[in-house]
């Protein structure tokens, strides 16, 4: 799947006018795409070697642009933070980039360190360069490791019309964007394919996305049908609902990847 920047500024301002609920999120994001779409096209000029150790040097010289793009764009609590961190010293940035790289878990949240890294890992799958010194984990992304963020049904071009019958499933990564397909009846984080133990959630208001839960792990995804609407771009329908997000935690579900909004 291509970067959700390539087609998310444009799937936002129409989305702006129909999730009230939000638009403050929405806002947000479309303003991150601006510049991790900057970011990405900058690596071009780059000589990357694929190990994110050796690549930090060129990636740090953007760091400082980033966390000023957060002081500026972000929630109060995000530019708190983002101020914070530029004091730092290079290396306890470097070393919250890498433990995140890693798989390590982050004091204070991902978002710093995904955002930031996100076009970095397109970047990399885009050009089939393979990713070293990642943890990878069983049920993630083949190429870097990265837990699902979302999933969509999507029907082969020559059964365009012909609604979701047919229709492949997919989950995305949420780190390099990269897709691998999955089978329509199964959890995406446990493996589950009891349908009885599969349900899901949706309303008449948002007919193209659902929760998708499971019962034996109580883990859930959103799940994007673009049979229903091919103009929907999974990982920003997915952020511009949390309302789903709302029902699937009062339920006693957990998010298998929280979005970059934190939901």
């Amino acid at each position: 799947m291509e970067p959700p920047w390539e087609k998310g500024a444009e799937r936002i301002e129409h989305l702006l006018t129909e999730r009230g609920d939000a638009r403050e999120l929405l806002s947000f994001y479309q303003s991150l795409l601006v510049f991790q779409k900057s970011l990405f096209d900058s690596l071009e000029e780059a000589d990357l070697s694929a190990s994110l150790s050796q690549d930090l040097p060129v990636l740090m010289n953007y760091f400082d642009l980033f966390l000023g793009w957060a002081l500026e764009k972000g929630t109060t609590l995000l530019s708190s933070q983002a101020r914070e961190t530029s004091q730092w010293e290079k290396g306890r940035q470097e070393n919250l980039l890498l433990s995140y790289w890693k798989g390590e878990e982050i004091p204070g949240g991902n978002f710093f360190p995904k955002a930031f890294l996100q076009p970095y890992a397109a970047f990399l799958a885009s050009h089939e360069q393979a990713i070293r010194e990642r943890n990878g984990q069983d049920r993630a992304c083949p190429f870097c490791g990265g837990a699902p963020q979302v999933s969509y049904l999507q029907s082969p071009p020559s059964s365009v019309g012909a609604g979701s019958e047919g229709a492949g499933r997919y989950l995305v990564c949420s780190l390099c964007f990269t897709e691998w397909p999955i089978n329509r009846i199964c959890c995406a984080h446990c493996q589950e394919a009891d349908p009885y133990k599969l349900p899901f959630y949706q309303t008449e208001q948002l007919p193209t996305i659902r929760v998708e839960a499971c019962d034996t792990c109580k883990y859930y995804i959103k799940g994007v049908d673009l049979t229903k609407d091919g103009r929907a771009v999974p990982l920003v329908d997915e952020i511009a609902t949390p309302a789903l997000d709302l029902w699937a935690q009062e339920n006693g579900y957990t998010k298998v990847e929280l979005n970059l909004a934190g939901i």
